[in-house]
């Protein structure tokens, strides 16, 4: 079927008479890419979040063809701007007049083309489809062709991945992203069942615990210069890079296979361009470890205090012109918008929607795919995207991190005693020193790892591959230990 979904839509801007029109955007589709990529060539277009940034736009503008999309969300536009321009409306009751619109908020505008296709041919022949015959309509039309190139996706991931294995200098980093992607694509798949994802893992986890054991130390020394290599060197990265105001916004527990839900949901918000990047987590892959060394800017934990005064410490001794009351930290489980952001210069936002997820959800199979499914429904109500276009309006560089991913695991039966070890978690014990961490080891299947870099004179113990330290049966989705998916976390930088 020829024609874009969209055409009806940019038919009523022909009948315009003004040079600037804004587009009373109902159903929120004006952020669709291939409607961004229809208008570029003769129109500047603002998505509307407030009178200042608007202001600045149009005073900024560069051509004479002007278009401000206002959201169902969005307040009221400045008199004198909505009364030298033309009102017109957009909603996708326009495009699909004998469908229901519930089914249709509910797709991505990306889906939208493959719902035309089928809808056409049979519009004639409907009167007016129910909410209830609207969805059957939807999802007979996406469910054929969405599987299949997903599946086509997730075998060339594959591919690259064995590639990667293969090549005598691995890239884990790479091999870490890619990783997300499978894990994340299978777990969108319905009744997928693949072997050969499980005889991949295998291979990859076997190569990565050497690694980790033989080389994991010897990456604090690598430059950050470019972009940083762990977790410790992010702040370092973000203080050398320009922009008069930055935001560091920390997923507690995003890994690359949550990180790829979220990025699915901002591109259908018109918030697609990234720097994507990889990088390692602190060992052991906990909270109070990992996320220590992203706001502190150091590996060694004794240096480590509370996110805020770390943050704080780090920005006014190693940032130049770096002003500690001009830095904060803020907690929240969701992302919802503060006001008070813009009270700073350099922001840290920890958001913790992922490992709430993680932590409550049930695991009934050897995968995360109830947690993928929680997780892309939540984000929607989460305001991340809110969040990201307000920074960006109020010329803030932003910055997207984890402290730590995770994984689905099973109790392995090893319980340590808890008057022996420092710190007890599921995938990671602490010891005080190398004696007991090998008495624990003495027989177990697990690896003792040294790092007096971090540690000190402490021994980490972790268990191998999906095992926790748990009773037989057990089961859960957690972090701590030596994972790829715990330890290969995102670093995105996103792009105005």
């Amino acid at each position: 079927m020829k024609g874009k979904w969209f055409q009806v839509l940019l038919d009523k801007l022909r009948e315009s008479w003004s040079d600037r029109i804004i587009i009373v955007d109902h159903d929120s589709v004006g952020k669709a890419e291939d409607i961004r990529g229809a208008l570029s060539d003769r129109f500047q277009v603002h998505h509307y979040c407030d009178e200042v940034a608007l202001r600045l736009f149009l005073k900024k503008s560069l051509r004479d063809k002007v278009i401000i999309f206002k959201g169902p969300k969005a307040g009221y536009i400045p008199y004198d701007i909505e009364q030298t321009s033309d009102l017109i409306d957009w909603q996708l009751k326009d495009v699909f007049p004998k469908l229901h619109i519930q089914p249709l908020k509910d797709v991505t505008p990306s889906e939208l083309q493959k719902i035309f296709e089928g809808y056409k041919p049979i519009e004639k022949s409907l009167v007016s489809a129910s909410e209830f015959e609207t969805r059957q309509f939807v999802e007979g039309w996406l469910k054929h062709d969405t599987q299949w190139k997903k599946l086509t996706v997730l075998e060339e991931a594959i591919e690259q991945v064995k590639t990667l294995l293969n090549d005598g200098s691995t890239d884990w980093r790479a091999i870490g992203a890619l990783w997300g992607k499978i894990a994340y694509l299978r777990d969108s798949v319905e009744d997928i069942k693949m072997k050969n994802i499980e005889k991949l893992e295998e291979e990859l986890m076997h190569a990565f615990e050497d690694f980790i054991v033989e080389k994991y130390c010897k990456l604090f020394y690598e430059s950050y210069a470019k972009v940083p290599v762990t977790i410790d060197k992010v702040l370092h990265y973000i203080g050398s890079r320009p922009g008069r105001r930055k935001a560091l916004i920390c997923f507690d527990g995003l890994g690359f296979q949550e990180w790829y839900c979220i990025k699915d949901f901002l591109a259908d918000h018109g918030i697609d361009k990234f720097t994507e990047n990889a990088i390692y987590a602190l060992l052991p892959t906990l909270t109070s470890v990992s996320r220590k060394a992203l706001f502190c800017g150091t590996r060694t934990m004794s240096e480590h205090s509370s996110d805020q005064t770390g943050f704080k410490k780090h920005i006014i001794t190693n940032w130049a012109g770096g002003n500690a009351a001009a830095s904060n930290v803020f907690n929240d489980s969701l992302a919802k918008w503060k006001e008070d952001y813009l009270a700073y210069d350099y922001l840290g936002i920890v958001v913790g929607i992922v490992d709430t997820i993680a932590h409550k959800g049930l695991t009934f199979s050897d995968d995360k795919r109830l947690m993928q499914m929680n997780l892309i429904s939540s984000i929607p109500s989460i305001g991340i995207e809110t969040m990201i276009e307000r920074l960006l309006s109020n010329d803030y560089s932003i910055y997207i991190t984890s402290d730590h991913g995770s994984t689905w695991c099973k109790g392995n039966g090893f319980l340590a005693d808890k008057y022996l070890v420092d710190e007890r978690a599921k995938r990671a014990l602490l010891y005080p020193n190398k004696i007991l961490a090998h008495e624990f080891a003495v027989n177990k299947d697990v690896i003792v790892f040294e790092d007096k870099g971090t540690l000190g004179e402490s021994v980490a113990v972790f268990p191998r591959f999906h095992e926790m330290f748990s009773k037989k049966g057990d089961t859960a989705i957690t972090h701590g230990g030596i994972h790829v998916e715990e330890v290969i976390i995102p670093f995105v930088e996103v792009l105005p």
